[in-house]
């Protein structure tokens, strides 16, 4: 791949009626709905809907080339190498938010609810909700964040963490949760201190950007536009839709991950 990025020659005048540029820092989602977008907008094409777009992606992340088990043994798995490393939070975003934010007097939180309901039926919800630690793509500058999740993820049993939801925060394109009081779940078991020791990388620009990405409104906005969206909310900024959470919260561990 990147011999080939390295010899690439631009197109000549008459080899084609248009490109679309692509970018390979972006993710998944976000290179799709680029693509689509060109292909829509250069061809006339209808664009497909959300559902669609969906199960396209669940496709290609369920593509395992063949190369990759032919020397495995019978009923084993390869261990791909993590696209960044997040806590994998154990909570049913739909059953514990539908009741905090069902519950609203009309008006409070702005347009959340219309937002809400309208993930809900597009089925928009995230599937495995998870707090971003550190993306591959911030190495080498967040190696040593890096490793240090890396060693946990290796661990038989990782550390517990515990954490307190603070506000689910909105536009008319994302969704997100903060993240608040992020520490060991149970101090007495991390022996090793291998949960303080994670804890105690995390400077407080990170700490103040954690949080769980709820939904977007459909594939063609990134996931990580909820990371600018709490950066603003945090920093005060007007017109952003938001309900506070009383006593809500989450449990999970390090995982390395790939979605």
């Amino acid at each position: 791949m990147w011999r080939f990025l390295r010899t690439t020659e631009p197109l000549n005048a008459n080899e084609a009626d248009a490109t679309i540029e692509m970018d390979i820092g972006e993710d998944l989602e976000h290179s799709l709905a680029r693509a689509i977008n060109g292909i829509v907008r250069e061809l006339g094409l209808p664009r497909p809907d959300a559902e669609r777009v969906g199960a396209a992606l669940a496709k290609v992340r369920g593509y395992t080339p063949a190369h990759t088990t032919s020397s495995k043994k019978p009923g084993t798995k390869a261990k791909a190498t993590p696209r960044y490393f997040g806590l994998l939070a154990e909570i049913d975003l739909v059953e514990v938010l539908e009741t905090h934010i069902s519950r609203r007097e009309e008006g409070e939180g702005g347009r959340l609810h219309e937002f809400w309901d309208a993930l809900k039926k597009n089925k928009r919800i995230a599937r495995q909700p998870h707090v971003t630690i550190v993306h591959g793509k911030q190495l080498p500058d967040k190696l040593s964040l890096w490793e240090c999740c890396s060693a946990l993820y290796a661990l038989p049993t990782p550390p517990l963490f515990r954490a307190r939801l603070g506000h689910v925060v909105g536009d008319e394109r994302v969704m997100a949760v903060t993240i608040e009081e992020l520490r060991v779940d149970d101090p007495e078991e991390d022996e090793g201190q291998e949960g303080s020791t994670f804890l105690s990388m995390l400077d407080p620009e990170l700490r103040g950007q954690l949080h769980i990405t709820v939904g977007t409104k459909d594939a063609s906005v990134p996931p990580f536009e909820a990371a600018a969206l709490v950066e603003s909310f945090k920093k005060g900024e007007k017109g952003l839709n938001d309900i506070r959470l009383e006593d809500v919260y989450v449990r999970g561990r390090i995982k390395g991950l790939n979605s």
